[in-house]
């Protein structure tokens, strides 16, 4: 009954008065004529997603195979999209096109609406309203330590039994999660080895949207859910994760602040699309995650708004992929007048499986948290269907990971949903060639009830023992034996290259090692260099050393020296046996770093064009707030600058930011010097809020920097007017700033120009130039009472002049010595000059 009453609202969607348009489509564009519309335009698709499931579950296909042939489908049917697209394009119209849900989300003035509701294959029109958020934590102060007394459980993996798992040797050994969350702190102990980044390259395991590496600027909310799902500090054996054999990747979508600060619809779809083919290539699948854990919300209204359309599709597109995806159940108690989207999607008892909060710390039966969210769910249906969560799990007094390398206990059913996940990455070693829905079948199938007898609306089916659900489909599925593997051979490799190198060579040191239990003779080697295959591979190699297990054969003497040019380098090695191994994602090793070029001088930018990688590259260890190009006014010929937006800086920490030069050659001159154009303005006589420009240098490719200039507050200040969000005006608030490099001649240096934000003013920063003798080739003298521009400068053949003189200007070029060698008079207030017959310089 659910299924069709799905297609009945999408079919009663497409029949409202004007066109396709919905009636909260409608409503917006009258009050909100002659404004962008945000839109999501569904189309009518030959074949729905119920319908491609349902040929999947009749083909009896593979979980790869059904991966294989959902994307094959998808992506046909979005060809329905085609004429739409050409209009949006020849419109230069900024849209999102999808495949996972059939649709475009666009930005469209209303006559333009008007004029694509004509197109063909449109289904209907929505207004594309809705931000993601997750439910805040509850912190509870409490400090752990690490422990250090070898392989324990926390009192949540007891109470859902994962040590009966660990016992028979599964701990999620080859699989996936995908956290689907604030983002994570990489680098943490507990899981920083097992990142897929360290296999694949970064955008295959990282979907970033305010950052482009993995960190948890916007909180440790998703670095503790990752632990509950697989932490394990290796040196210290601190079991934090339930499934600590495991890969993870994950995203920053959701984070902490206000709706006009989250995500909105476009990167919710775009984020779970990107899950369904990480590598961009259709042919592959071991690239999909097996589980998502979503510890998040849809910030809506407690209503049946989102019970049908674009999010009931999403979701059954992700559960027809084979992947497990769990959601936290909320953190609105007892008193909560419904659940949130898609929490409350139900259109099958474990589709948008959600998981619900007890307290594991306290003995058998665990009470529910008095902040998890009971049901029943909006979304009408009856049964199993209308009862909320689907099961429980620990969520209370969590212990796990915080921070680069802490750990924190706190409670929400966020610590609750990754209990679950964790439990699912077990039973998906077991039985790998099950899909997600079957192992959450099995979990839901074997929980153990609590409260009042049978399914409620407080505990769900009741309490998942993961070991439980491994018996139950063991009866009538063969699990695999963890403890005989008979294929898997890991590739580690030298990783300790630096992001940004100086090196003409990367030396290879790569070293092979046999973890199964069959004996190997000959590996294939490949080697891709950004995204290609390098010539001669790849080539079988003999190794009579990996023929045991524990047996090890490197490739030192098998892979040449790579020879580094200026640029950026993706290098990943894979070696494989061709045999079905249980972990294909530890074959392959992936490192990404940037060449660095040497420039000699003179050394120049205006950034007219921008931050050009090749020249330039910002250090933001905070992910925060950092250096950005900006618009320049009032100055000729001078419209781009570089600045650092300061007073928006939250917490005022000290914050440093750099900016920093690729390699620049100085020669053995007795007369060097670093020039540059400077704008702040300081905030009243605070003595707290004076930030700084800094500017160091190093002598080692970045390695370590000396600081050789400071200038803060009303030192650094170019113009004596007070007040907030500063932005020059004009070239006399600028300042022309030199240093002389000198000391450093016959060196080859890296020039960093940092700031510390102490949260006072916008900082600005141009016309950056090294160079040798007295002329400063980006200098522009101004003259009392007018400005004028010079450019190119330096000139080759000829030289611009642009003055704010209506009734022309007299020109006289001296040369350094004092001589006048140009004399010209312009009737105009801009000239252009033949100069090639001049001497250089």
């Amino acid at each position: 009954m659910k299924r069709l009453l799905l297609v009945l609202t999408l079919c009663f969607y497409s029949f409202f008065a004007n066109a396709q348009y919905t009636e909260r489509l409608q409503q917006h564009i009258g009050n909100n004529s002659n404004k962008v519309v945000p839109v999501c335009i569904y189309f009518n698709s030959a074949k729905s997603i119920d319908q491609i499931a349902f040929e999947i579950e009749a083909l009896s296909l593979s979980v790869e195979e059904r991966q294989r042939y959902l994307l094959k489908s998808l992506l046909k049917e979005q060809k329905a999209q085609n004429e739409v697209l050409n209009y949006l394009d020849n419109a230069s119209v900024h849209y999102e096109s999808f495949f996972a849900v059939n649709a475009i989300v666009a930005k469209v003035l209303p006559e333009q609406l008007e004029e694509i509701s004509a197109l063909s294959n449109i289904n209907f029109i929505d207004l594309s309203v809705g931000v993601v958020q997750f439910d805040k934590p509850i912190l509870s102060n409490q400090t752990n330590a690490q422990k250090t007394t070898g392989v324990t459980a926390e009192p949540g993996l007891l109470a859902i039994n994962a040590p009966e798992m660990w016992k028979l040797g599964y701990t999620g050994r080859g699989r996936k999660v995908y956290v689907y969350d604030t983002g994570v702190w990489a680098e943490h102990p507990a899981f920083e080895s097992r990142f897929m980044g360290k296999h694949v390259p970064l955008d295959q395991a990282w979907y970033g949207h305010f950052a482009d590496k993995p960190n948890g600027h916007l909180g440790s909310h998703g670095t503790h859910v990752l632990g509950t799902v697989g932490g394990l500090d290796t040196l210290t054996k601190d079991t934090i994760g339930a499934a600590f054999g495991s890969y993870w990747m994950a995203c920053d979508l959701i984070n902490g602040g206000t709706a006009a600060g989250l995500p909105d619809q476009a990167y919710l779809i775009a984020a779970f699309e990107w899950a369904l083919n990480p590598d961009g290539d259709t042919t592959t699948t071991d690239d999909i995650p097996d589980v998502i854990n979503n510890s998040w919300r849809w910030l809506d209204n407690t209503d049946t708004t989102e019970c049908f359309g674009f999010i009931p599709q999403l979701m059954s597109t992700i559960e027809a992929a084979g992947i497990a995806n769990v959601f936290s159940g909320g953190n609105t108690g007892p008193n909560n007048n419904g659940v949130r989207s898609p929490q409350r999607i139900n259109t099958t008892d474990i589709n948008t499986f959600t998981v619900g909060s007890v307290n594991g710390n306290l003995p058998f039966p665990h009470p529910i948290s008095s902040f998890s969210t009971r049901g029943p769910t909006q979304c009408p249906g009856s049964g199993s269907l209308s009862l909320f969560p689907e099961v429980v799990a620990p969520g209370q007094n969590v212990r796990s990971a915080w921070g680069v390398d802490g750990y924190n206990t706190i409670s929400g059913t966020s610590m609750a949903s990754p209990h679950v996940s964790g439990a699912l990455l077990l039973l998906k070693e077991a039985f790998p060639n099950l899909t997600g829905a079957q192992l959450l079948q099995a979990l839901y199938t074997t929980a153990i009830d609590m409260g009042v007898q049978g399914e409620d609306n407080v505990y769900g089916r009741g309490l998942i023992d993961v070991y439980a659900a491994y018996q139950h489909l063991a009866l009538t599925h063969s699990p695999t034996d963890p403890m005989n593997v008979a294929w898997d051979i890991a590739l580690t490799m030298n990783e300790d290259v630096a992001e940004y190198t100086c090196d003409s060579l990367y030396p290879f040191n790569a070293v092979v090692t046999n973890l199964g239990d069959s004996g190997i003779s000959s590996i294939i080697v490949e080697l891709y260099w950004n995204g290609f295959i390098m010539n001669g591979f790849p080539w079988p190699v003999q190794t009579p050393s990996l023929m045991t297990k524990g047996g090890t054969f490197s490739l030192d003497n098998v892979l040449i020296d790579f020879p580094l040019f200026a640029g950026k380098y993706d290098l990943t090695l894979k070696v494989r046996t061709g045999k079905p191994e249980v972990d294909f994602v530890n074959n392959q090793r992936h490192i990404s770093f940037r060449k660095q070029e040497i420039k000699s001088l003179p050394f120049t930018e205006d950034f007219e064009s921008g931050l050009k990688p090749e020249k330039w590259r910002i250090e933001n260890p905070d992910f925060n707030i950092t250096w950005d190009s900006s618009a320049v006014d009032g100055w000729i010929g001078n419209l781009n600058s570089m600045y650092l937006n300061s007073a928006d800086y939250t917490p005022l920490q000290n914050q440093k930011d750099g900016l920093i030069t690729t390699e620049i050659s100085l020669p053995d001159n007795i007369n060097l010097n670093l020039a540059f154009d400077v704008a702040y303005q300081s905030i009243g006589a605070s003595g707290l809020r004076q930030d700084s420009l800094q500017v160091w240098i190093s002598a080692d490719c970045g390695n370590n920097f000396t600081k050789i200039w400071e200038k803060a507050g009303t030192d650094l200040q170019t113009t004596a007017t007070n007040g907030f969000n500063f932005e020059p005006s004009g070239k006399g608030e600028w300042r022309r700033e030199y240093i002389d490099l000198t000391p450093y001649r016959s060196s080859t240096l890296q020039i960093k120009f940092q700031s510390v934000n102490r949260k006072g003013n916008n900082m600005y920063l141009d016309n950056i130039s090294v160079f040798k003798g007295v002329v400063d080739p980006l200098s522009v003298t101004e003259s009392e009472g007018f400005e004028y521009a010079v450019f190119p400068n330096p000139a080759d053949s000829k030289v611009n002049i642009e003055t704010m003189l209506k009734n022309g200007f007299t020109l006289r070029i001296i040369s350094i010595d004092g001589r006048e060698i140009l004399f010209h008079k312009s009737e105009e207030s801009t000239t252009s000059l033949s100069v090639e017959d001049l001497e250089a310089g």
